[in-house]
Parts: structure tokens; C-alpha cells; sequence
């Protein structure tokens, strides 16, 4: 039997792993026959995944008179480790031997599955054509509240319309600074005086 991080999994989808974590991969072999078994090895099918023998000094652990033969009733015990990778995994163990009586060459395989899992989030933020959002400091008690947080597209034309100077009114307007946290711009007025701007509120 072929394990994945202690858990049995022969069919998909498996233990779910994170991706880049250590997976720990144990084979269980035993002898359900009435003969010994010399010359026992594990592989598996997968590329860089080489199962070592769990030992107790020189002996596999699971052989308990320590005659280095698979003896029926014993299981012996082989681990591997490898890095996780994203999305579905499988992979094949195979243990061999070889009867000390009968000379017959022994096969036996099993799977194993995980998936792995790497979390993701995405943001697309999109702002509302050219629609200027504006902010604007209001003093402690402003009938605006704290911030006038935004004039919509009317207060867009009429900054498009002339003044008595034959400038455009959206010409006395620059951003000045950085996005304020709002996510809104700050914009200074320039050369207002003697101009309302048309919205009852004064810019300094």
C-alpha cells in the first residue's frame, strides 16, 4: 500500500496539498504468502521520487528477526519526499521480491493521488469614463459635510462652458498632489477671485 502524507488515496482527486509544500510518501509492503521473499525493492514512476527502506540500524524496521527476508506477517516500511506541484498528481510504487523456495519473481503496484492547491484573487477596477470625481476640504459644521465627495457629469459641462474672459472655465483647474485615500483627486482652483465657480462653496 502506497500513502500520501499517512492518507490512502488511489483515486483522484486525493489529498489536497498546498503548492511548494513537502509531500511524504510511505509504501507499505507485506508477505500475505506462506514464503519468504528475498531481494525486496520499492520504486515509483515518478522522476526524482526515490523510496528509501525506514531503518532500524541495519535492517528495515518491519523486519523483526532481522534475517533480511520478507517474511509472511511482516511489513516492511519505504518513504520518499518530494515538492508539491499545482493541480492533480498521481503516482505508482512498485514493490518486487523474489521466493526463497519457489524462485518466483513477485510484482505489485499501487497509486496514489493529491492535488494541488494554490490560492489567487484578481481586481479589475474600472472608473466611469472621463467623469471627474472631485474632493473637497469642508471646514468643522460645512453644510457639505466633511467632504464633497462628488459632482457628477453637470458639473463636468459646466466647467466646459466660458467665462467672461473667453477662458474655459475647466482651464482654471489643475490636480494638484496625489489620489487622497478616498481614492478621489484634490484640485486647487486658480485665479478665482472676483468668479464664483457656480457650486455655493470657495476653494483656498
Amino acid at each position: 500500500m502506497k500513502l500520501t502524507n499517512g492518507t490512502d488515496n488511489d483515486n483522484p482527486p486525493g489529498l489536497l496539498v498546498p503548492v511548494g509544500s513537502t509531500v511524504t510518501w510511505t509504501y507499505q509492503v507485506t508477505n500475505p504468502g506462506n514464503e519468504s521473499l528475498a531481494g525486496v525493492a520499492v520504486t515509483d514512476n515518478q522522476p526524482g521520487v526515490h523510496p528509501a527502506p525506514v531503518l532500524t540500524g541495519l535492517f528495515n524496521q518491519g523486519d523483526t528477526n532481522h534475517n533480511n527476508l520478507l517474511d509472511p506477517g511482516e511489513q516492511w516500511l519505504y518513504t520518499a519526499t518530494g515538492t508539491a506541484v499545482a493541480g492533480q498528481y498521481a503516482n505508482i510504487g512498485t514493490a518486487t521480491g523474489t521466493g526463497t523456495v519457489s524462485n518466483t519473481f513477485l510484482t505489485d503496484t499501487n497509486p496514489d493521488h493529491y492535488f494541488g492547491v494554490q490560492p489567487a484573487i484578481h481586481l479589475v477596477k474600472l472608473t466611469n469614463g472621463p467623469t471627474t470625481t472631485w474632493a473637497r476640504p469642508v471646514g468643522a459644521g460645512g453644510q457639505h459635510g466633511d467632504l464633497d465627495v462628488q459632482r457628477h457629469e453637470s458639473r463636468q459641462r459646466a466647467l466646459e462652458e466660458r467665462d467672461g474672459h473667453g477662458r474655459s472655465r475647466s482651464d482654471r483647474y489643475r490636480p494638484t498632489g496625489d489620489a487622497t485615500p478616498t481614492g478621489c483627486w484634490s484640485r486647487r482652483a486658480l485665479g478665482l477671485h472676483g468668479h464664483g465657480d457656480g457650486d455655493g462653496g470657495s476653494v483656498r
